[in-house]
């Protein structure tokens, strides 16, 4: 295991595979388990396809780019993943920590950009 994380019935899980297979849900909808259990199945793999780990927290805007929190140190990934979307009316992303701005061709885009992204995150 690489990572074991506190348990918080509000925050969003998401994963997204290589190939783009997408899944989300809330971290209240994963079933307890024993200590003999195995694990909980989050998403199927393709032959080739491999997990690309995000986890995003929310995605907001205000008057000149959109903003999506991340658990600390998923920040990378998630940038990665937008990046690689290739929406043509965003130019750029920029990764910190725990959070990534995504900046828009044009601030007309920006709430299109958003509803995108939360469609994604939603697995819409």
């Amino acid at each position: 295991m690489q990572r074991a994380d506190s348990f918080d019935a509000f925050r969003t899980i998401f994963l997204a595979t290589r190939h783009g297979k997408a899944i989300s849900f809330k971290e209240s909808e994963i079933r307890v388990m024993g200590r003999t259990a195995a694990g909980v199945k989050g998403i199927g793999f393709n032959a080739g396809d491999a997990l690309v780990g995000m986890e995003i927290l929310s995605i907001l805007h205000n008057e000149s780019m959109v903003v999506v929190r991340t658990i600390t140190g998923r920040a990378q990934g998630v940038a990665l993943f937008i990046d690689q979307l290739k929406n043509p009316h965003i130019l750029a992303t920029l990764a910190g920590e725990n959070a990534v701005l995504v900046i828009p061709d044009s601030v007309s885009q920006i709430t299109q950009i958003e509803d995108d992204l939360k469609k994604i995150a939603s697995g819409g």
